[in-house]
């Protein structure tokens, strides 16, 4: 096992400097809570404490490099496009799925960004649009049909079925 990316000693978060402040995303990752790992090998990573998904390119290794992919990491949740994600998928087209549980502000749905813009537009996958992503997925049927209350976990299958382990 290798750490990639955050602390080796098994701290929660490396975004506390030596004084215990908590710095912003330049300086570590904030309560992660999901990875996934594309065909390429890059490594997404759901930074949780910093409402965004960020991106670790294959070969690639430290804080420096893991870079903001959905979200920019400073917004608060209230206005981010990725508040308090939770989990994260990645299917063979590389569209990347993310689970957003963010019970501050209310929102609890699954989105989806893709390389055709290099992941700067989001829709929702499953669950209620939120002022941040109000558009849902042209090519999922009624993704708002389904109420998520703290989705957590996303898992997709060889054919591309999307699976949520909804917490709530």
């Amino acid at each position: 096992m290798s750490v990639l990316a955050g602390q080796p000693n098994g701290a929660s978060d490396t975004c506390k400097n030596a004084a215990g402040v908590t710095a912003d995303y330049h300086t570590g990752v904030l309560q992660p809570a999901g990875i996934a790992v594309d065909g390429k090998g890059n490594l997404f990573v759901a930074d949780t404490g910093h409402n965004c998904v960020r991106r670790l390119l294959a070969g690639s290794s430290g804080i420096a490099a893991l870079q903001p992919l959905i979200g920019n990491c400073t917004d608060v949740s209230s206005v981010s496009v990725a508040p308090a994600p939770a989990g994260v998928a990645v299917d063979p087209s590389d569209n990347v799925y993310v689970a957003i549980n963010d019970a501050t502000d209310g929102i609890f749905q699954v989105i989806r960004s893709g390389p055709a813009d290099g992941y700067a537009s989001q829709c929702v996958a499953s669950g209620q649009p939120s002022a941040a992503v109000p558009t849902p997925c042209a090519d999922i049927t009624n993704p708002a049909g389904v109420t998520l209350n703290a989705p957590q976990g996303l898992a997709l299958d060889p054919v591309g079925t999307l699976y949520i382990a909804d917490s709530g």
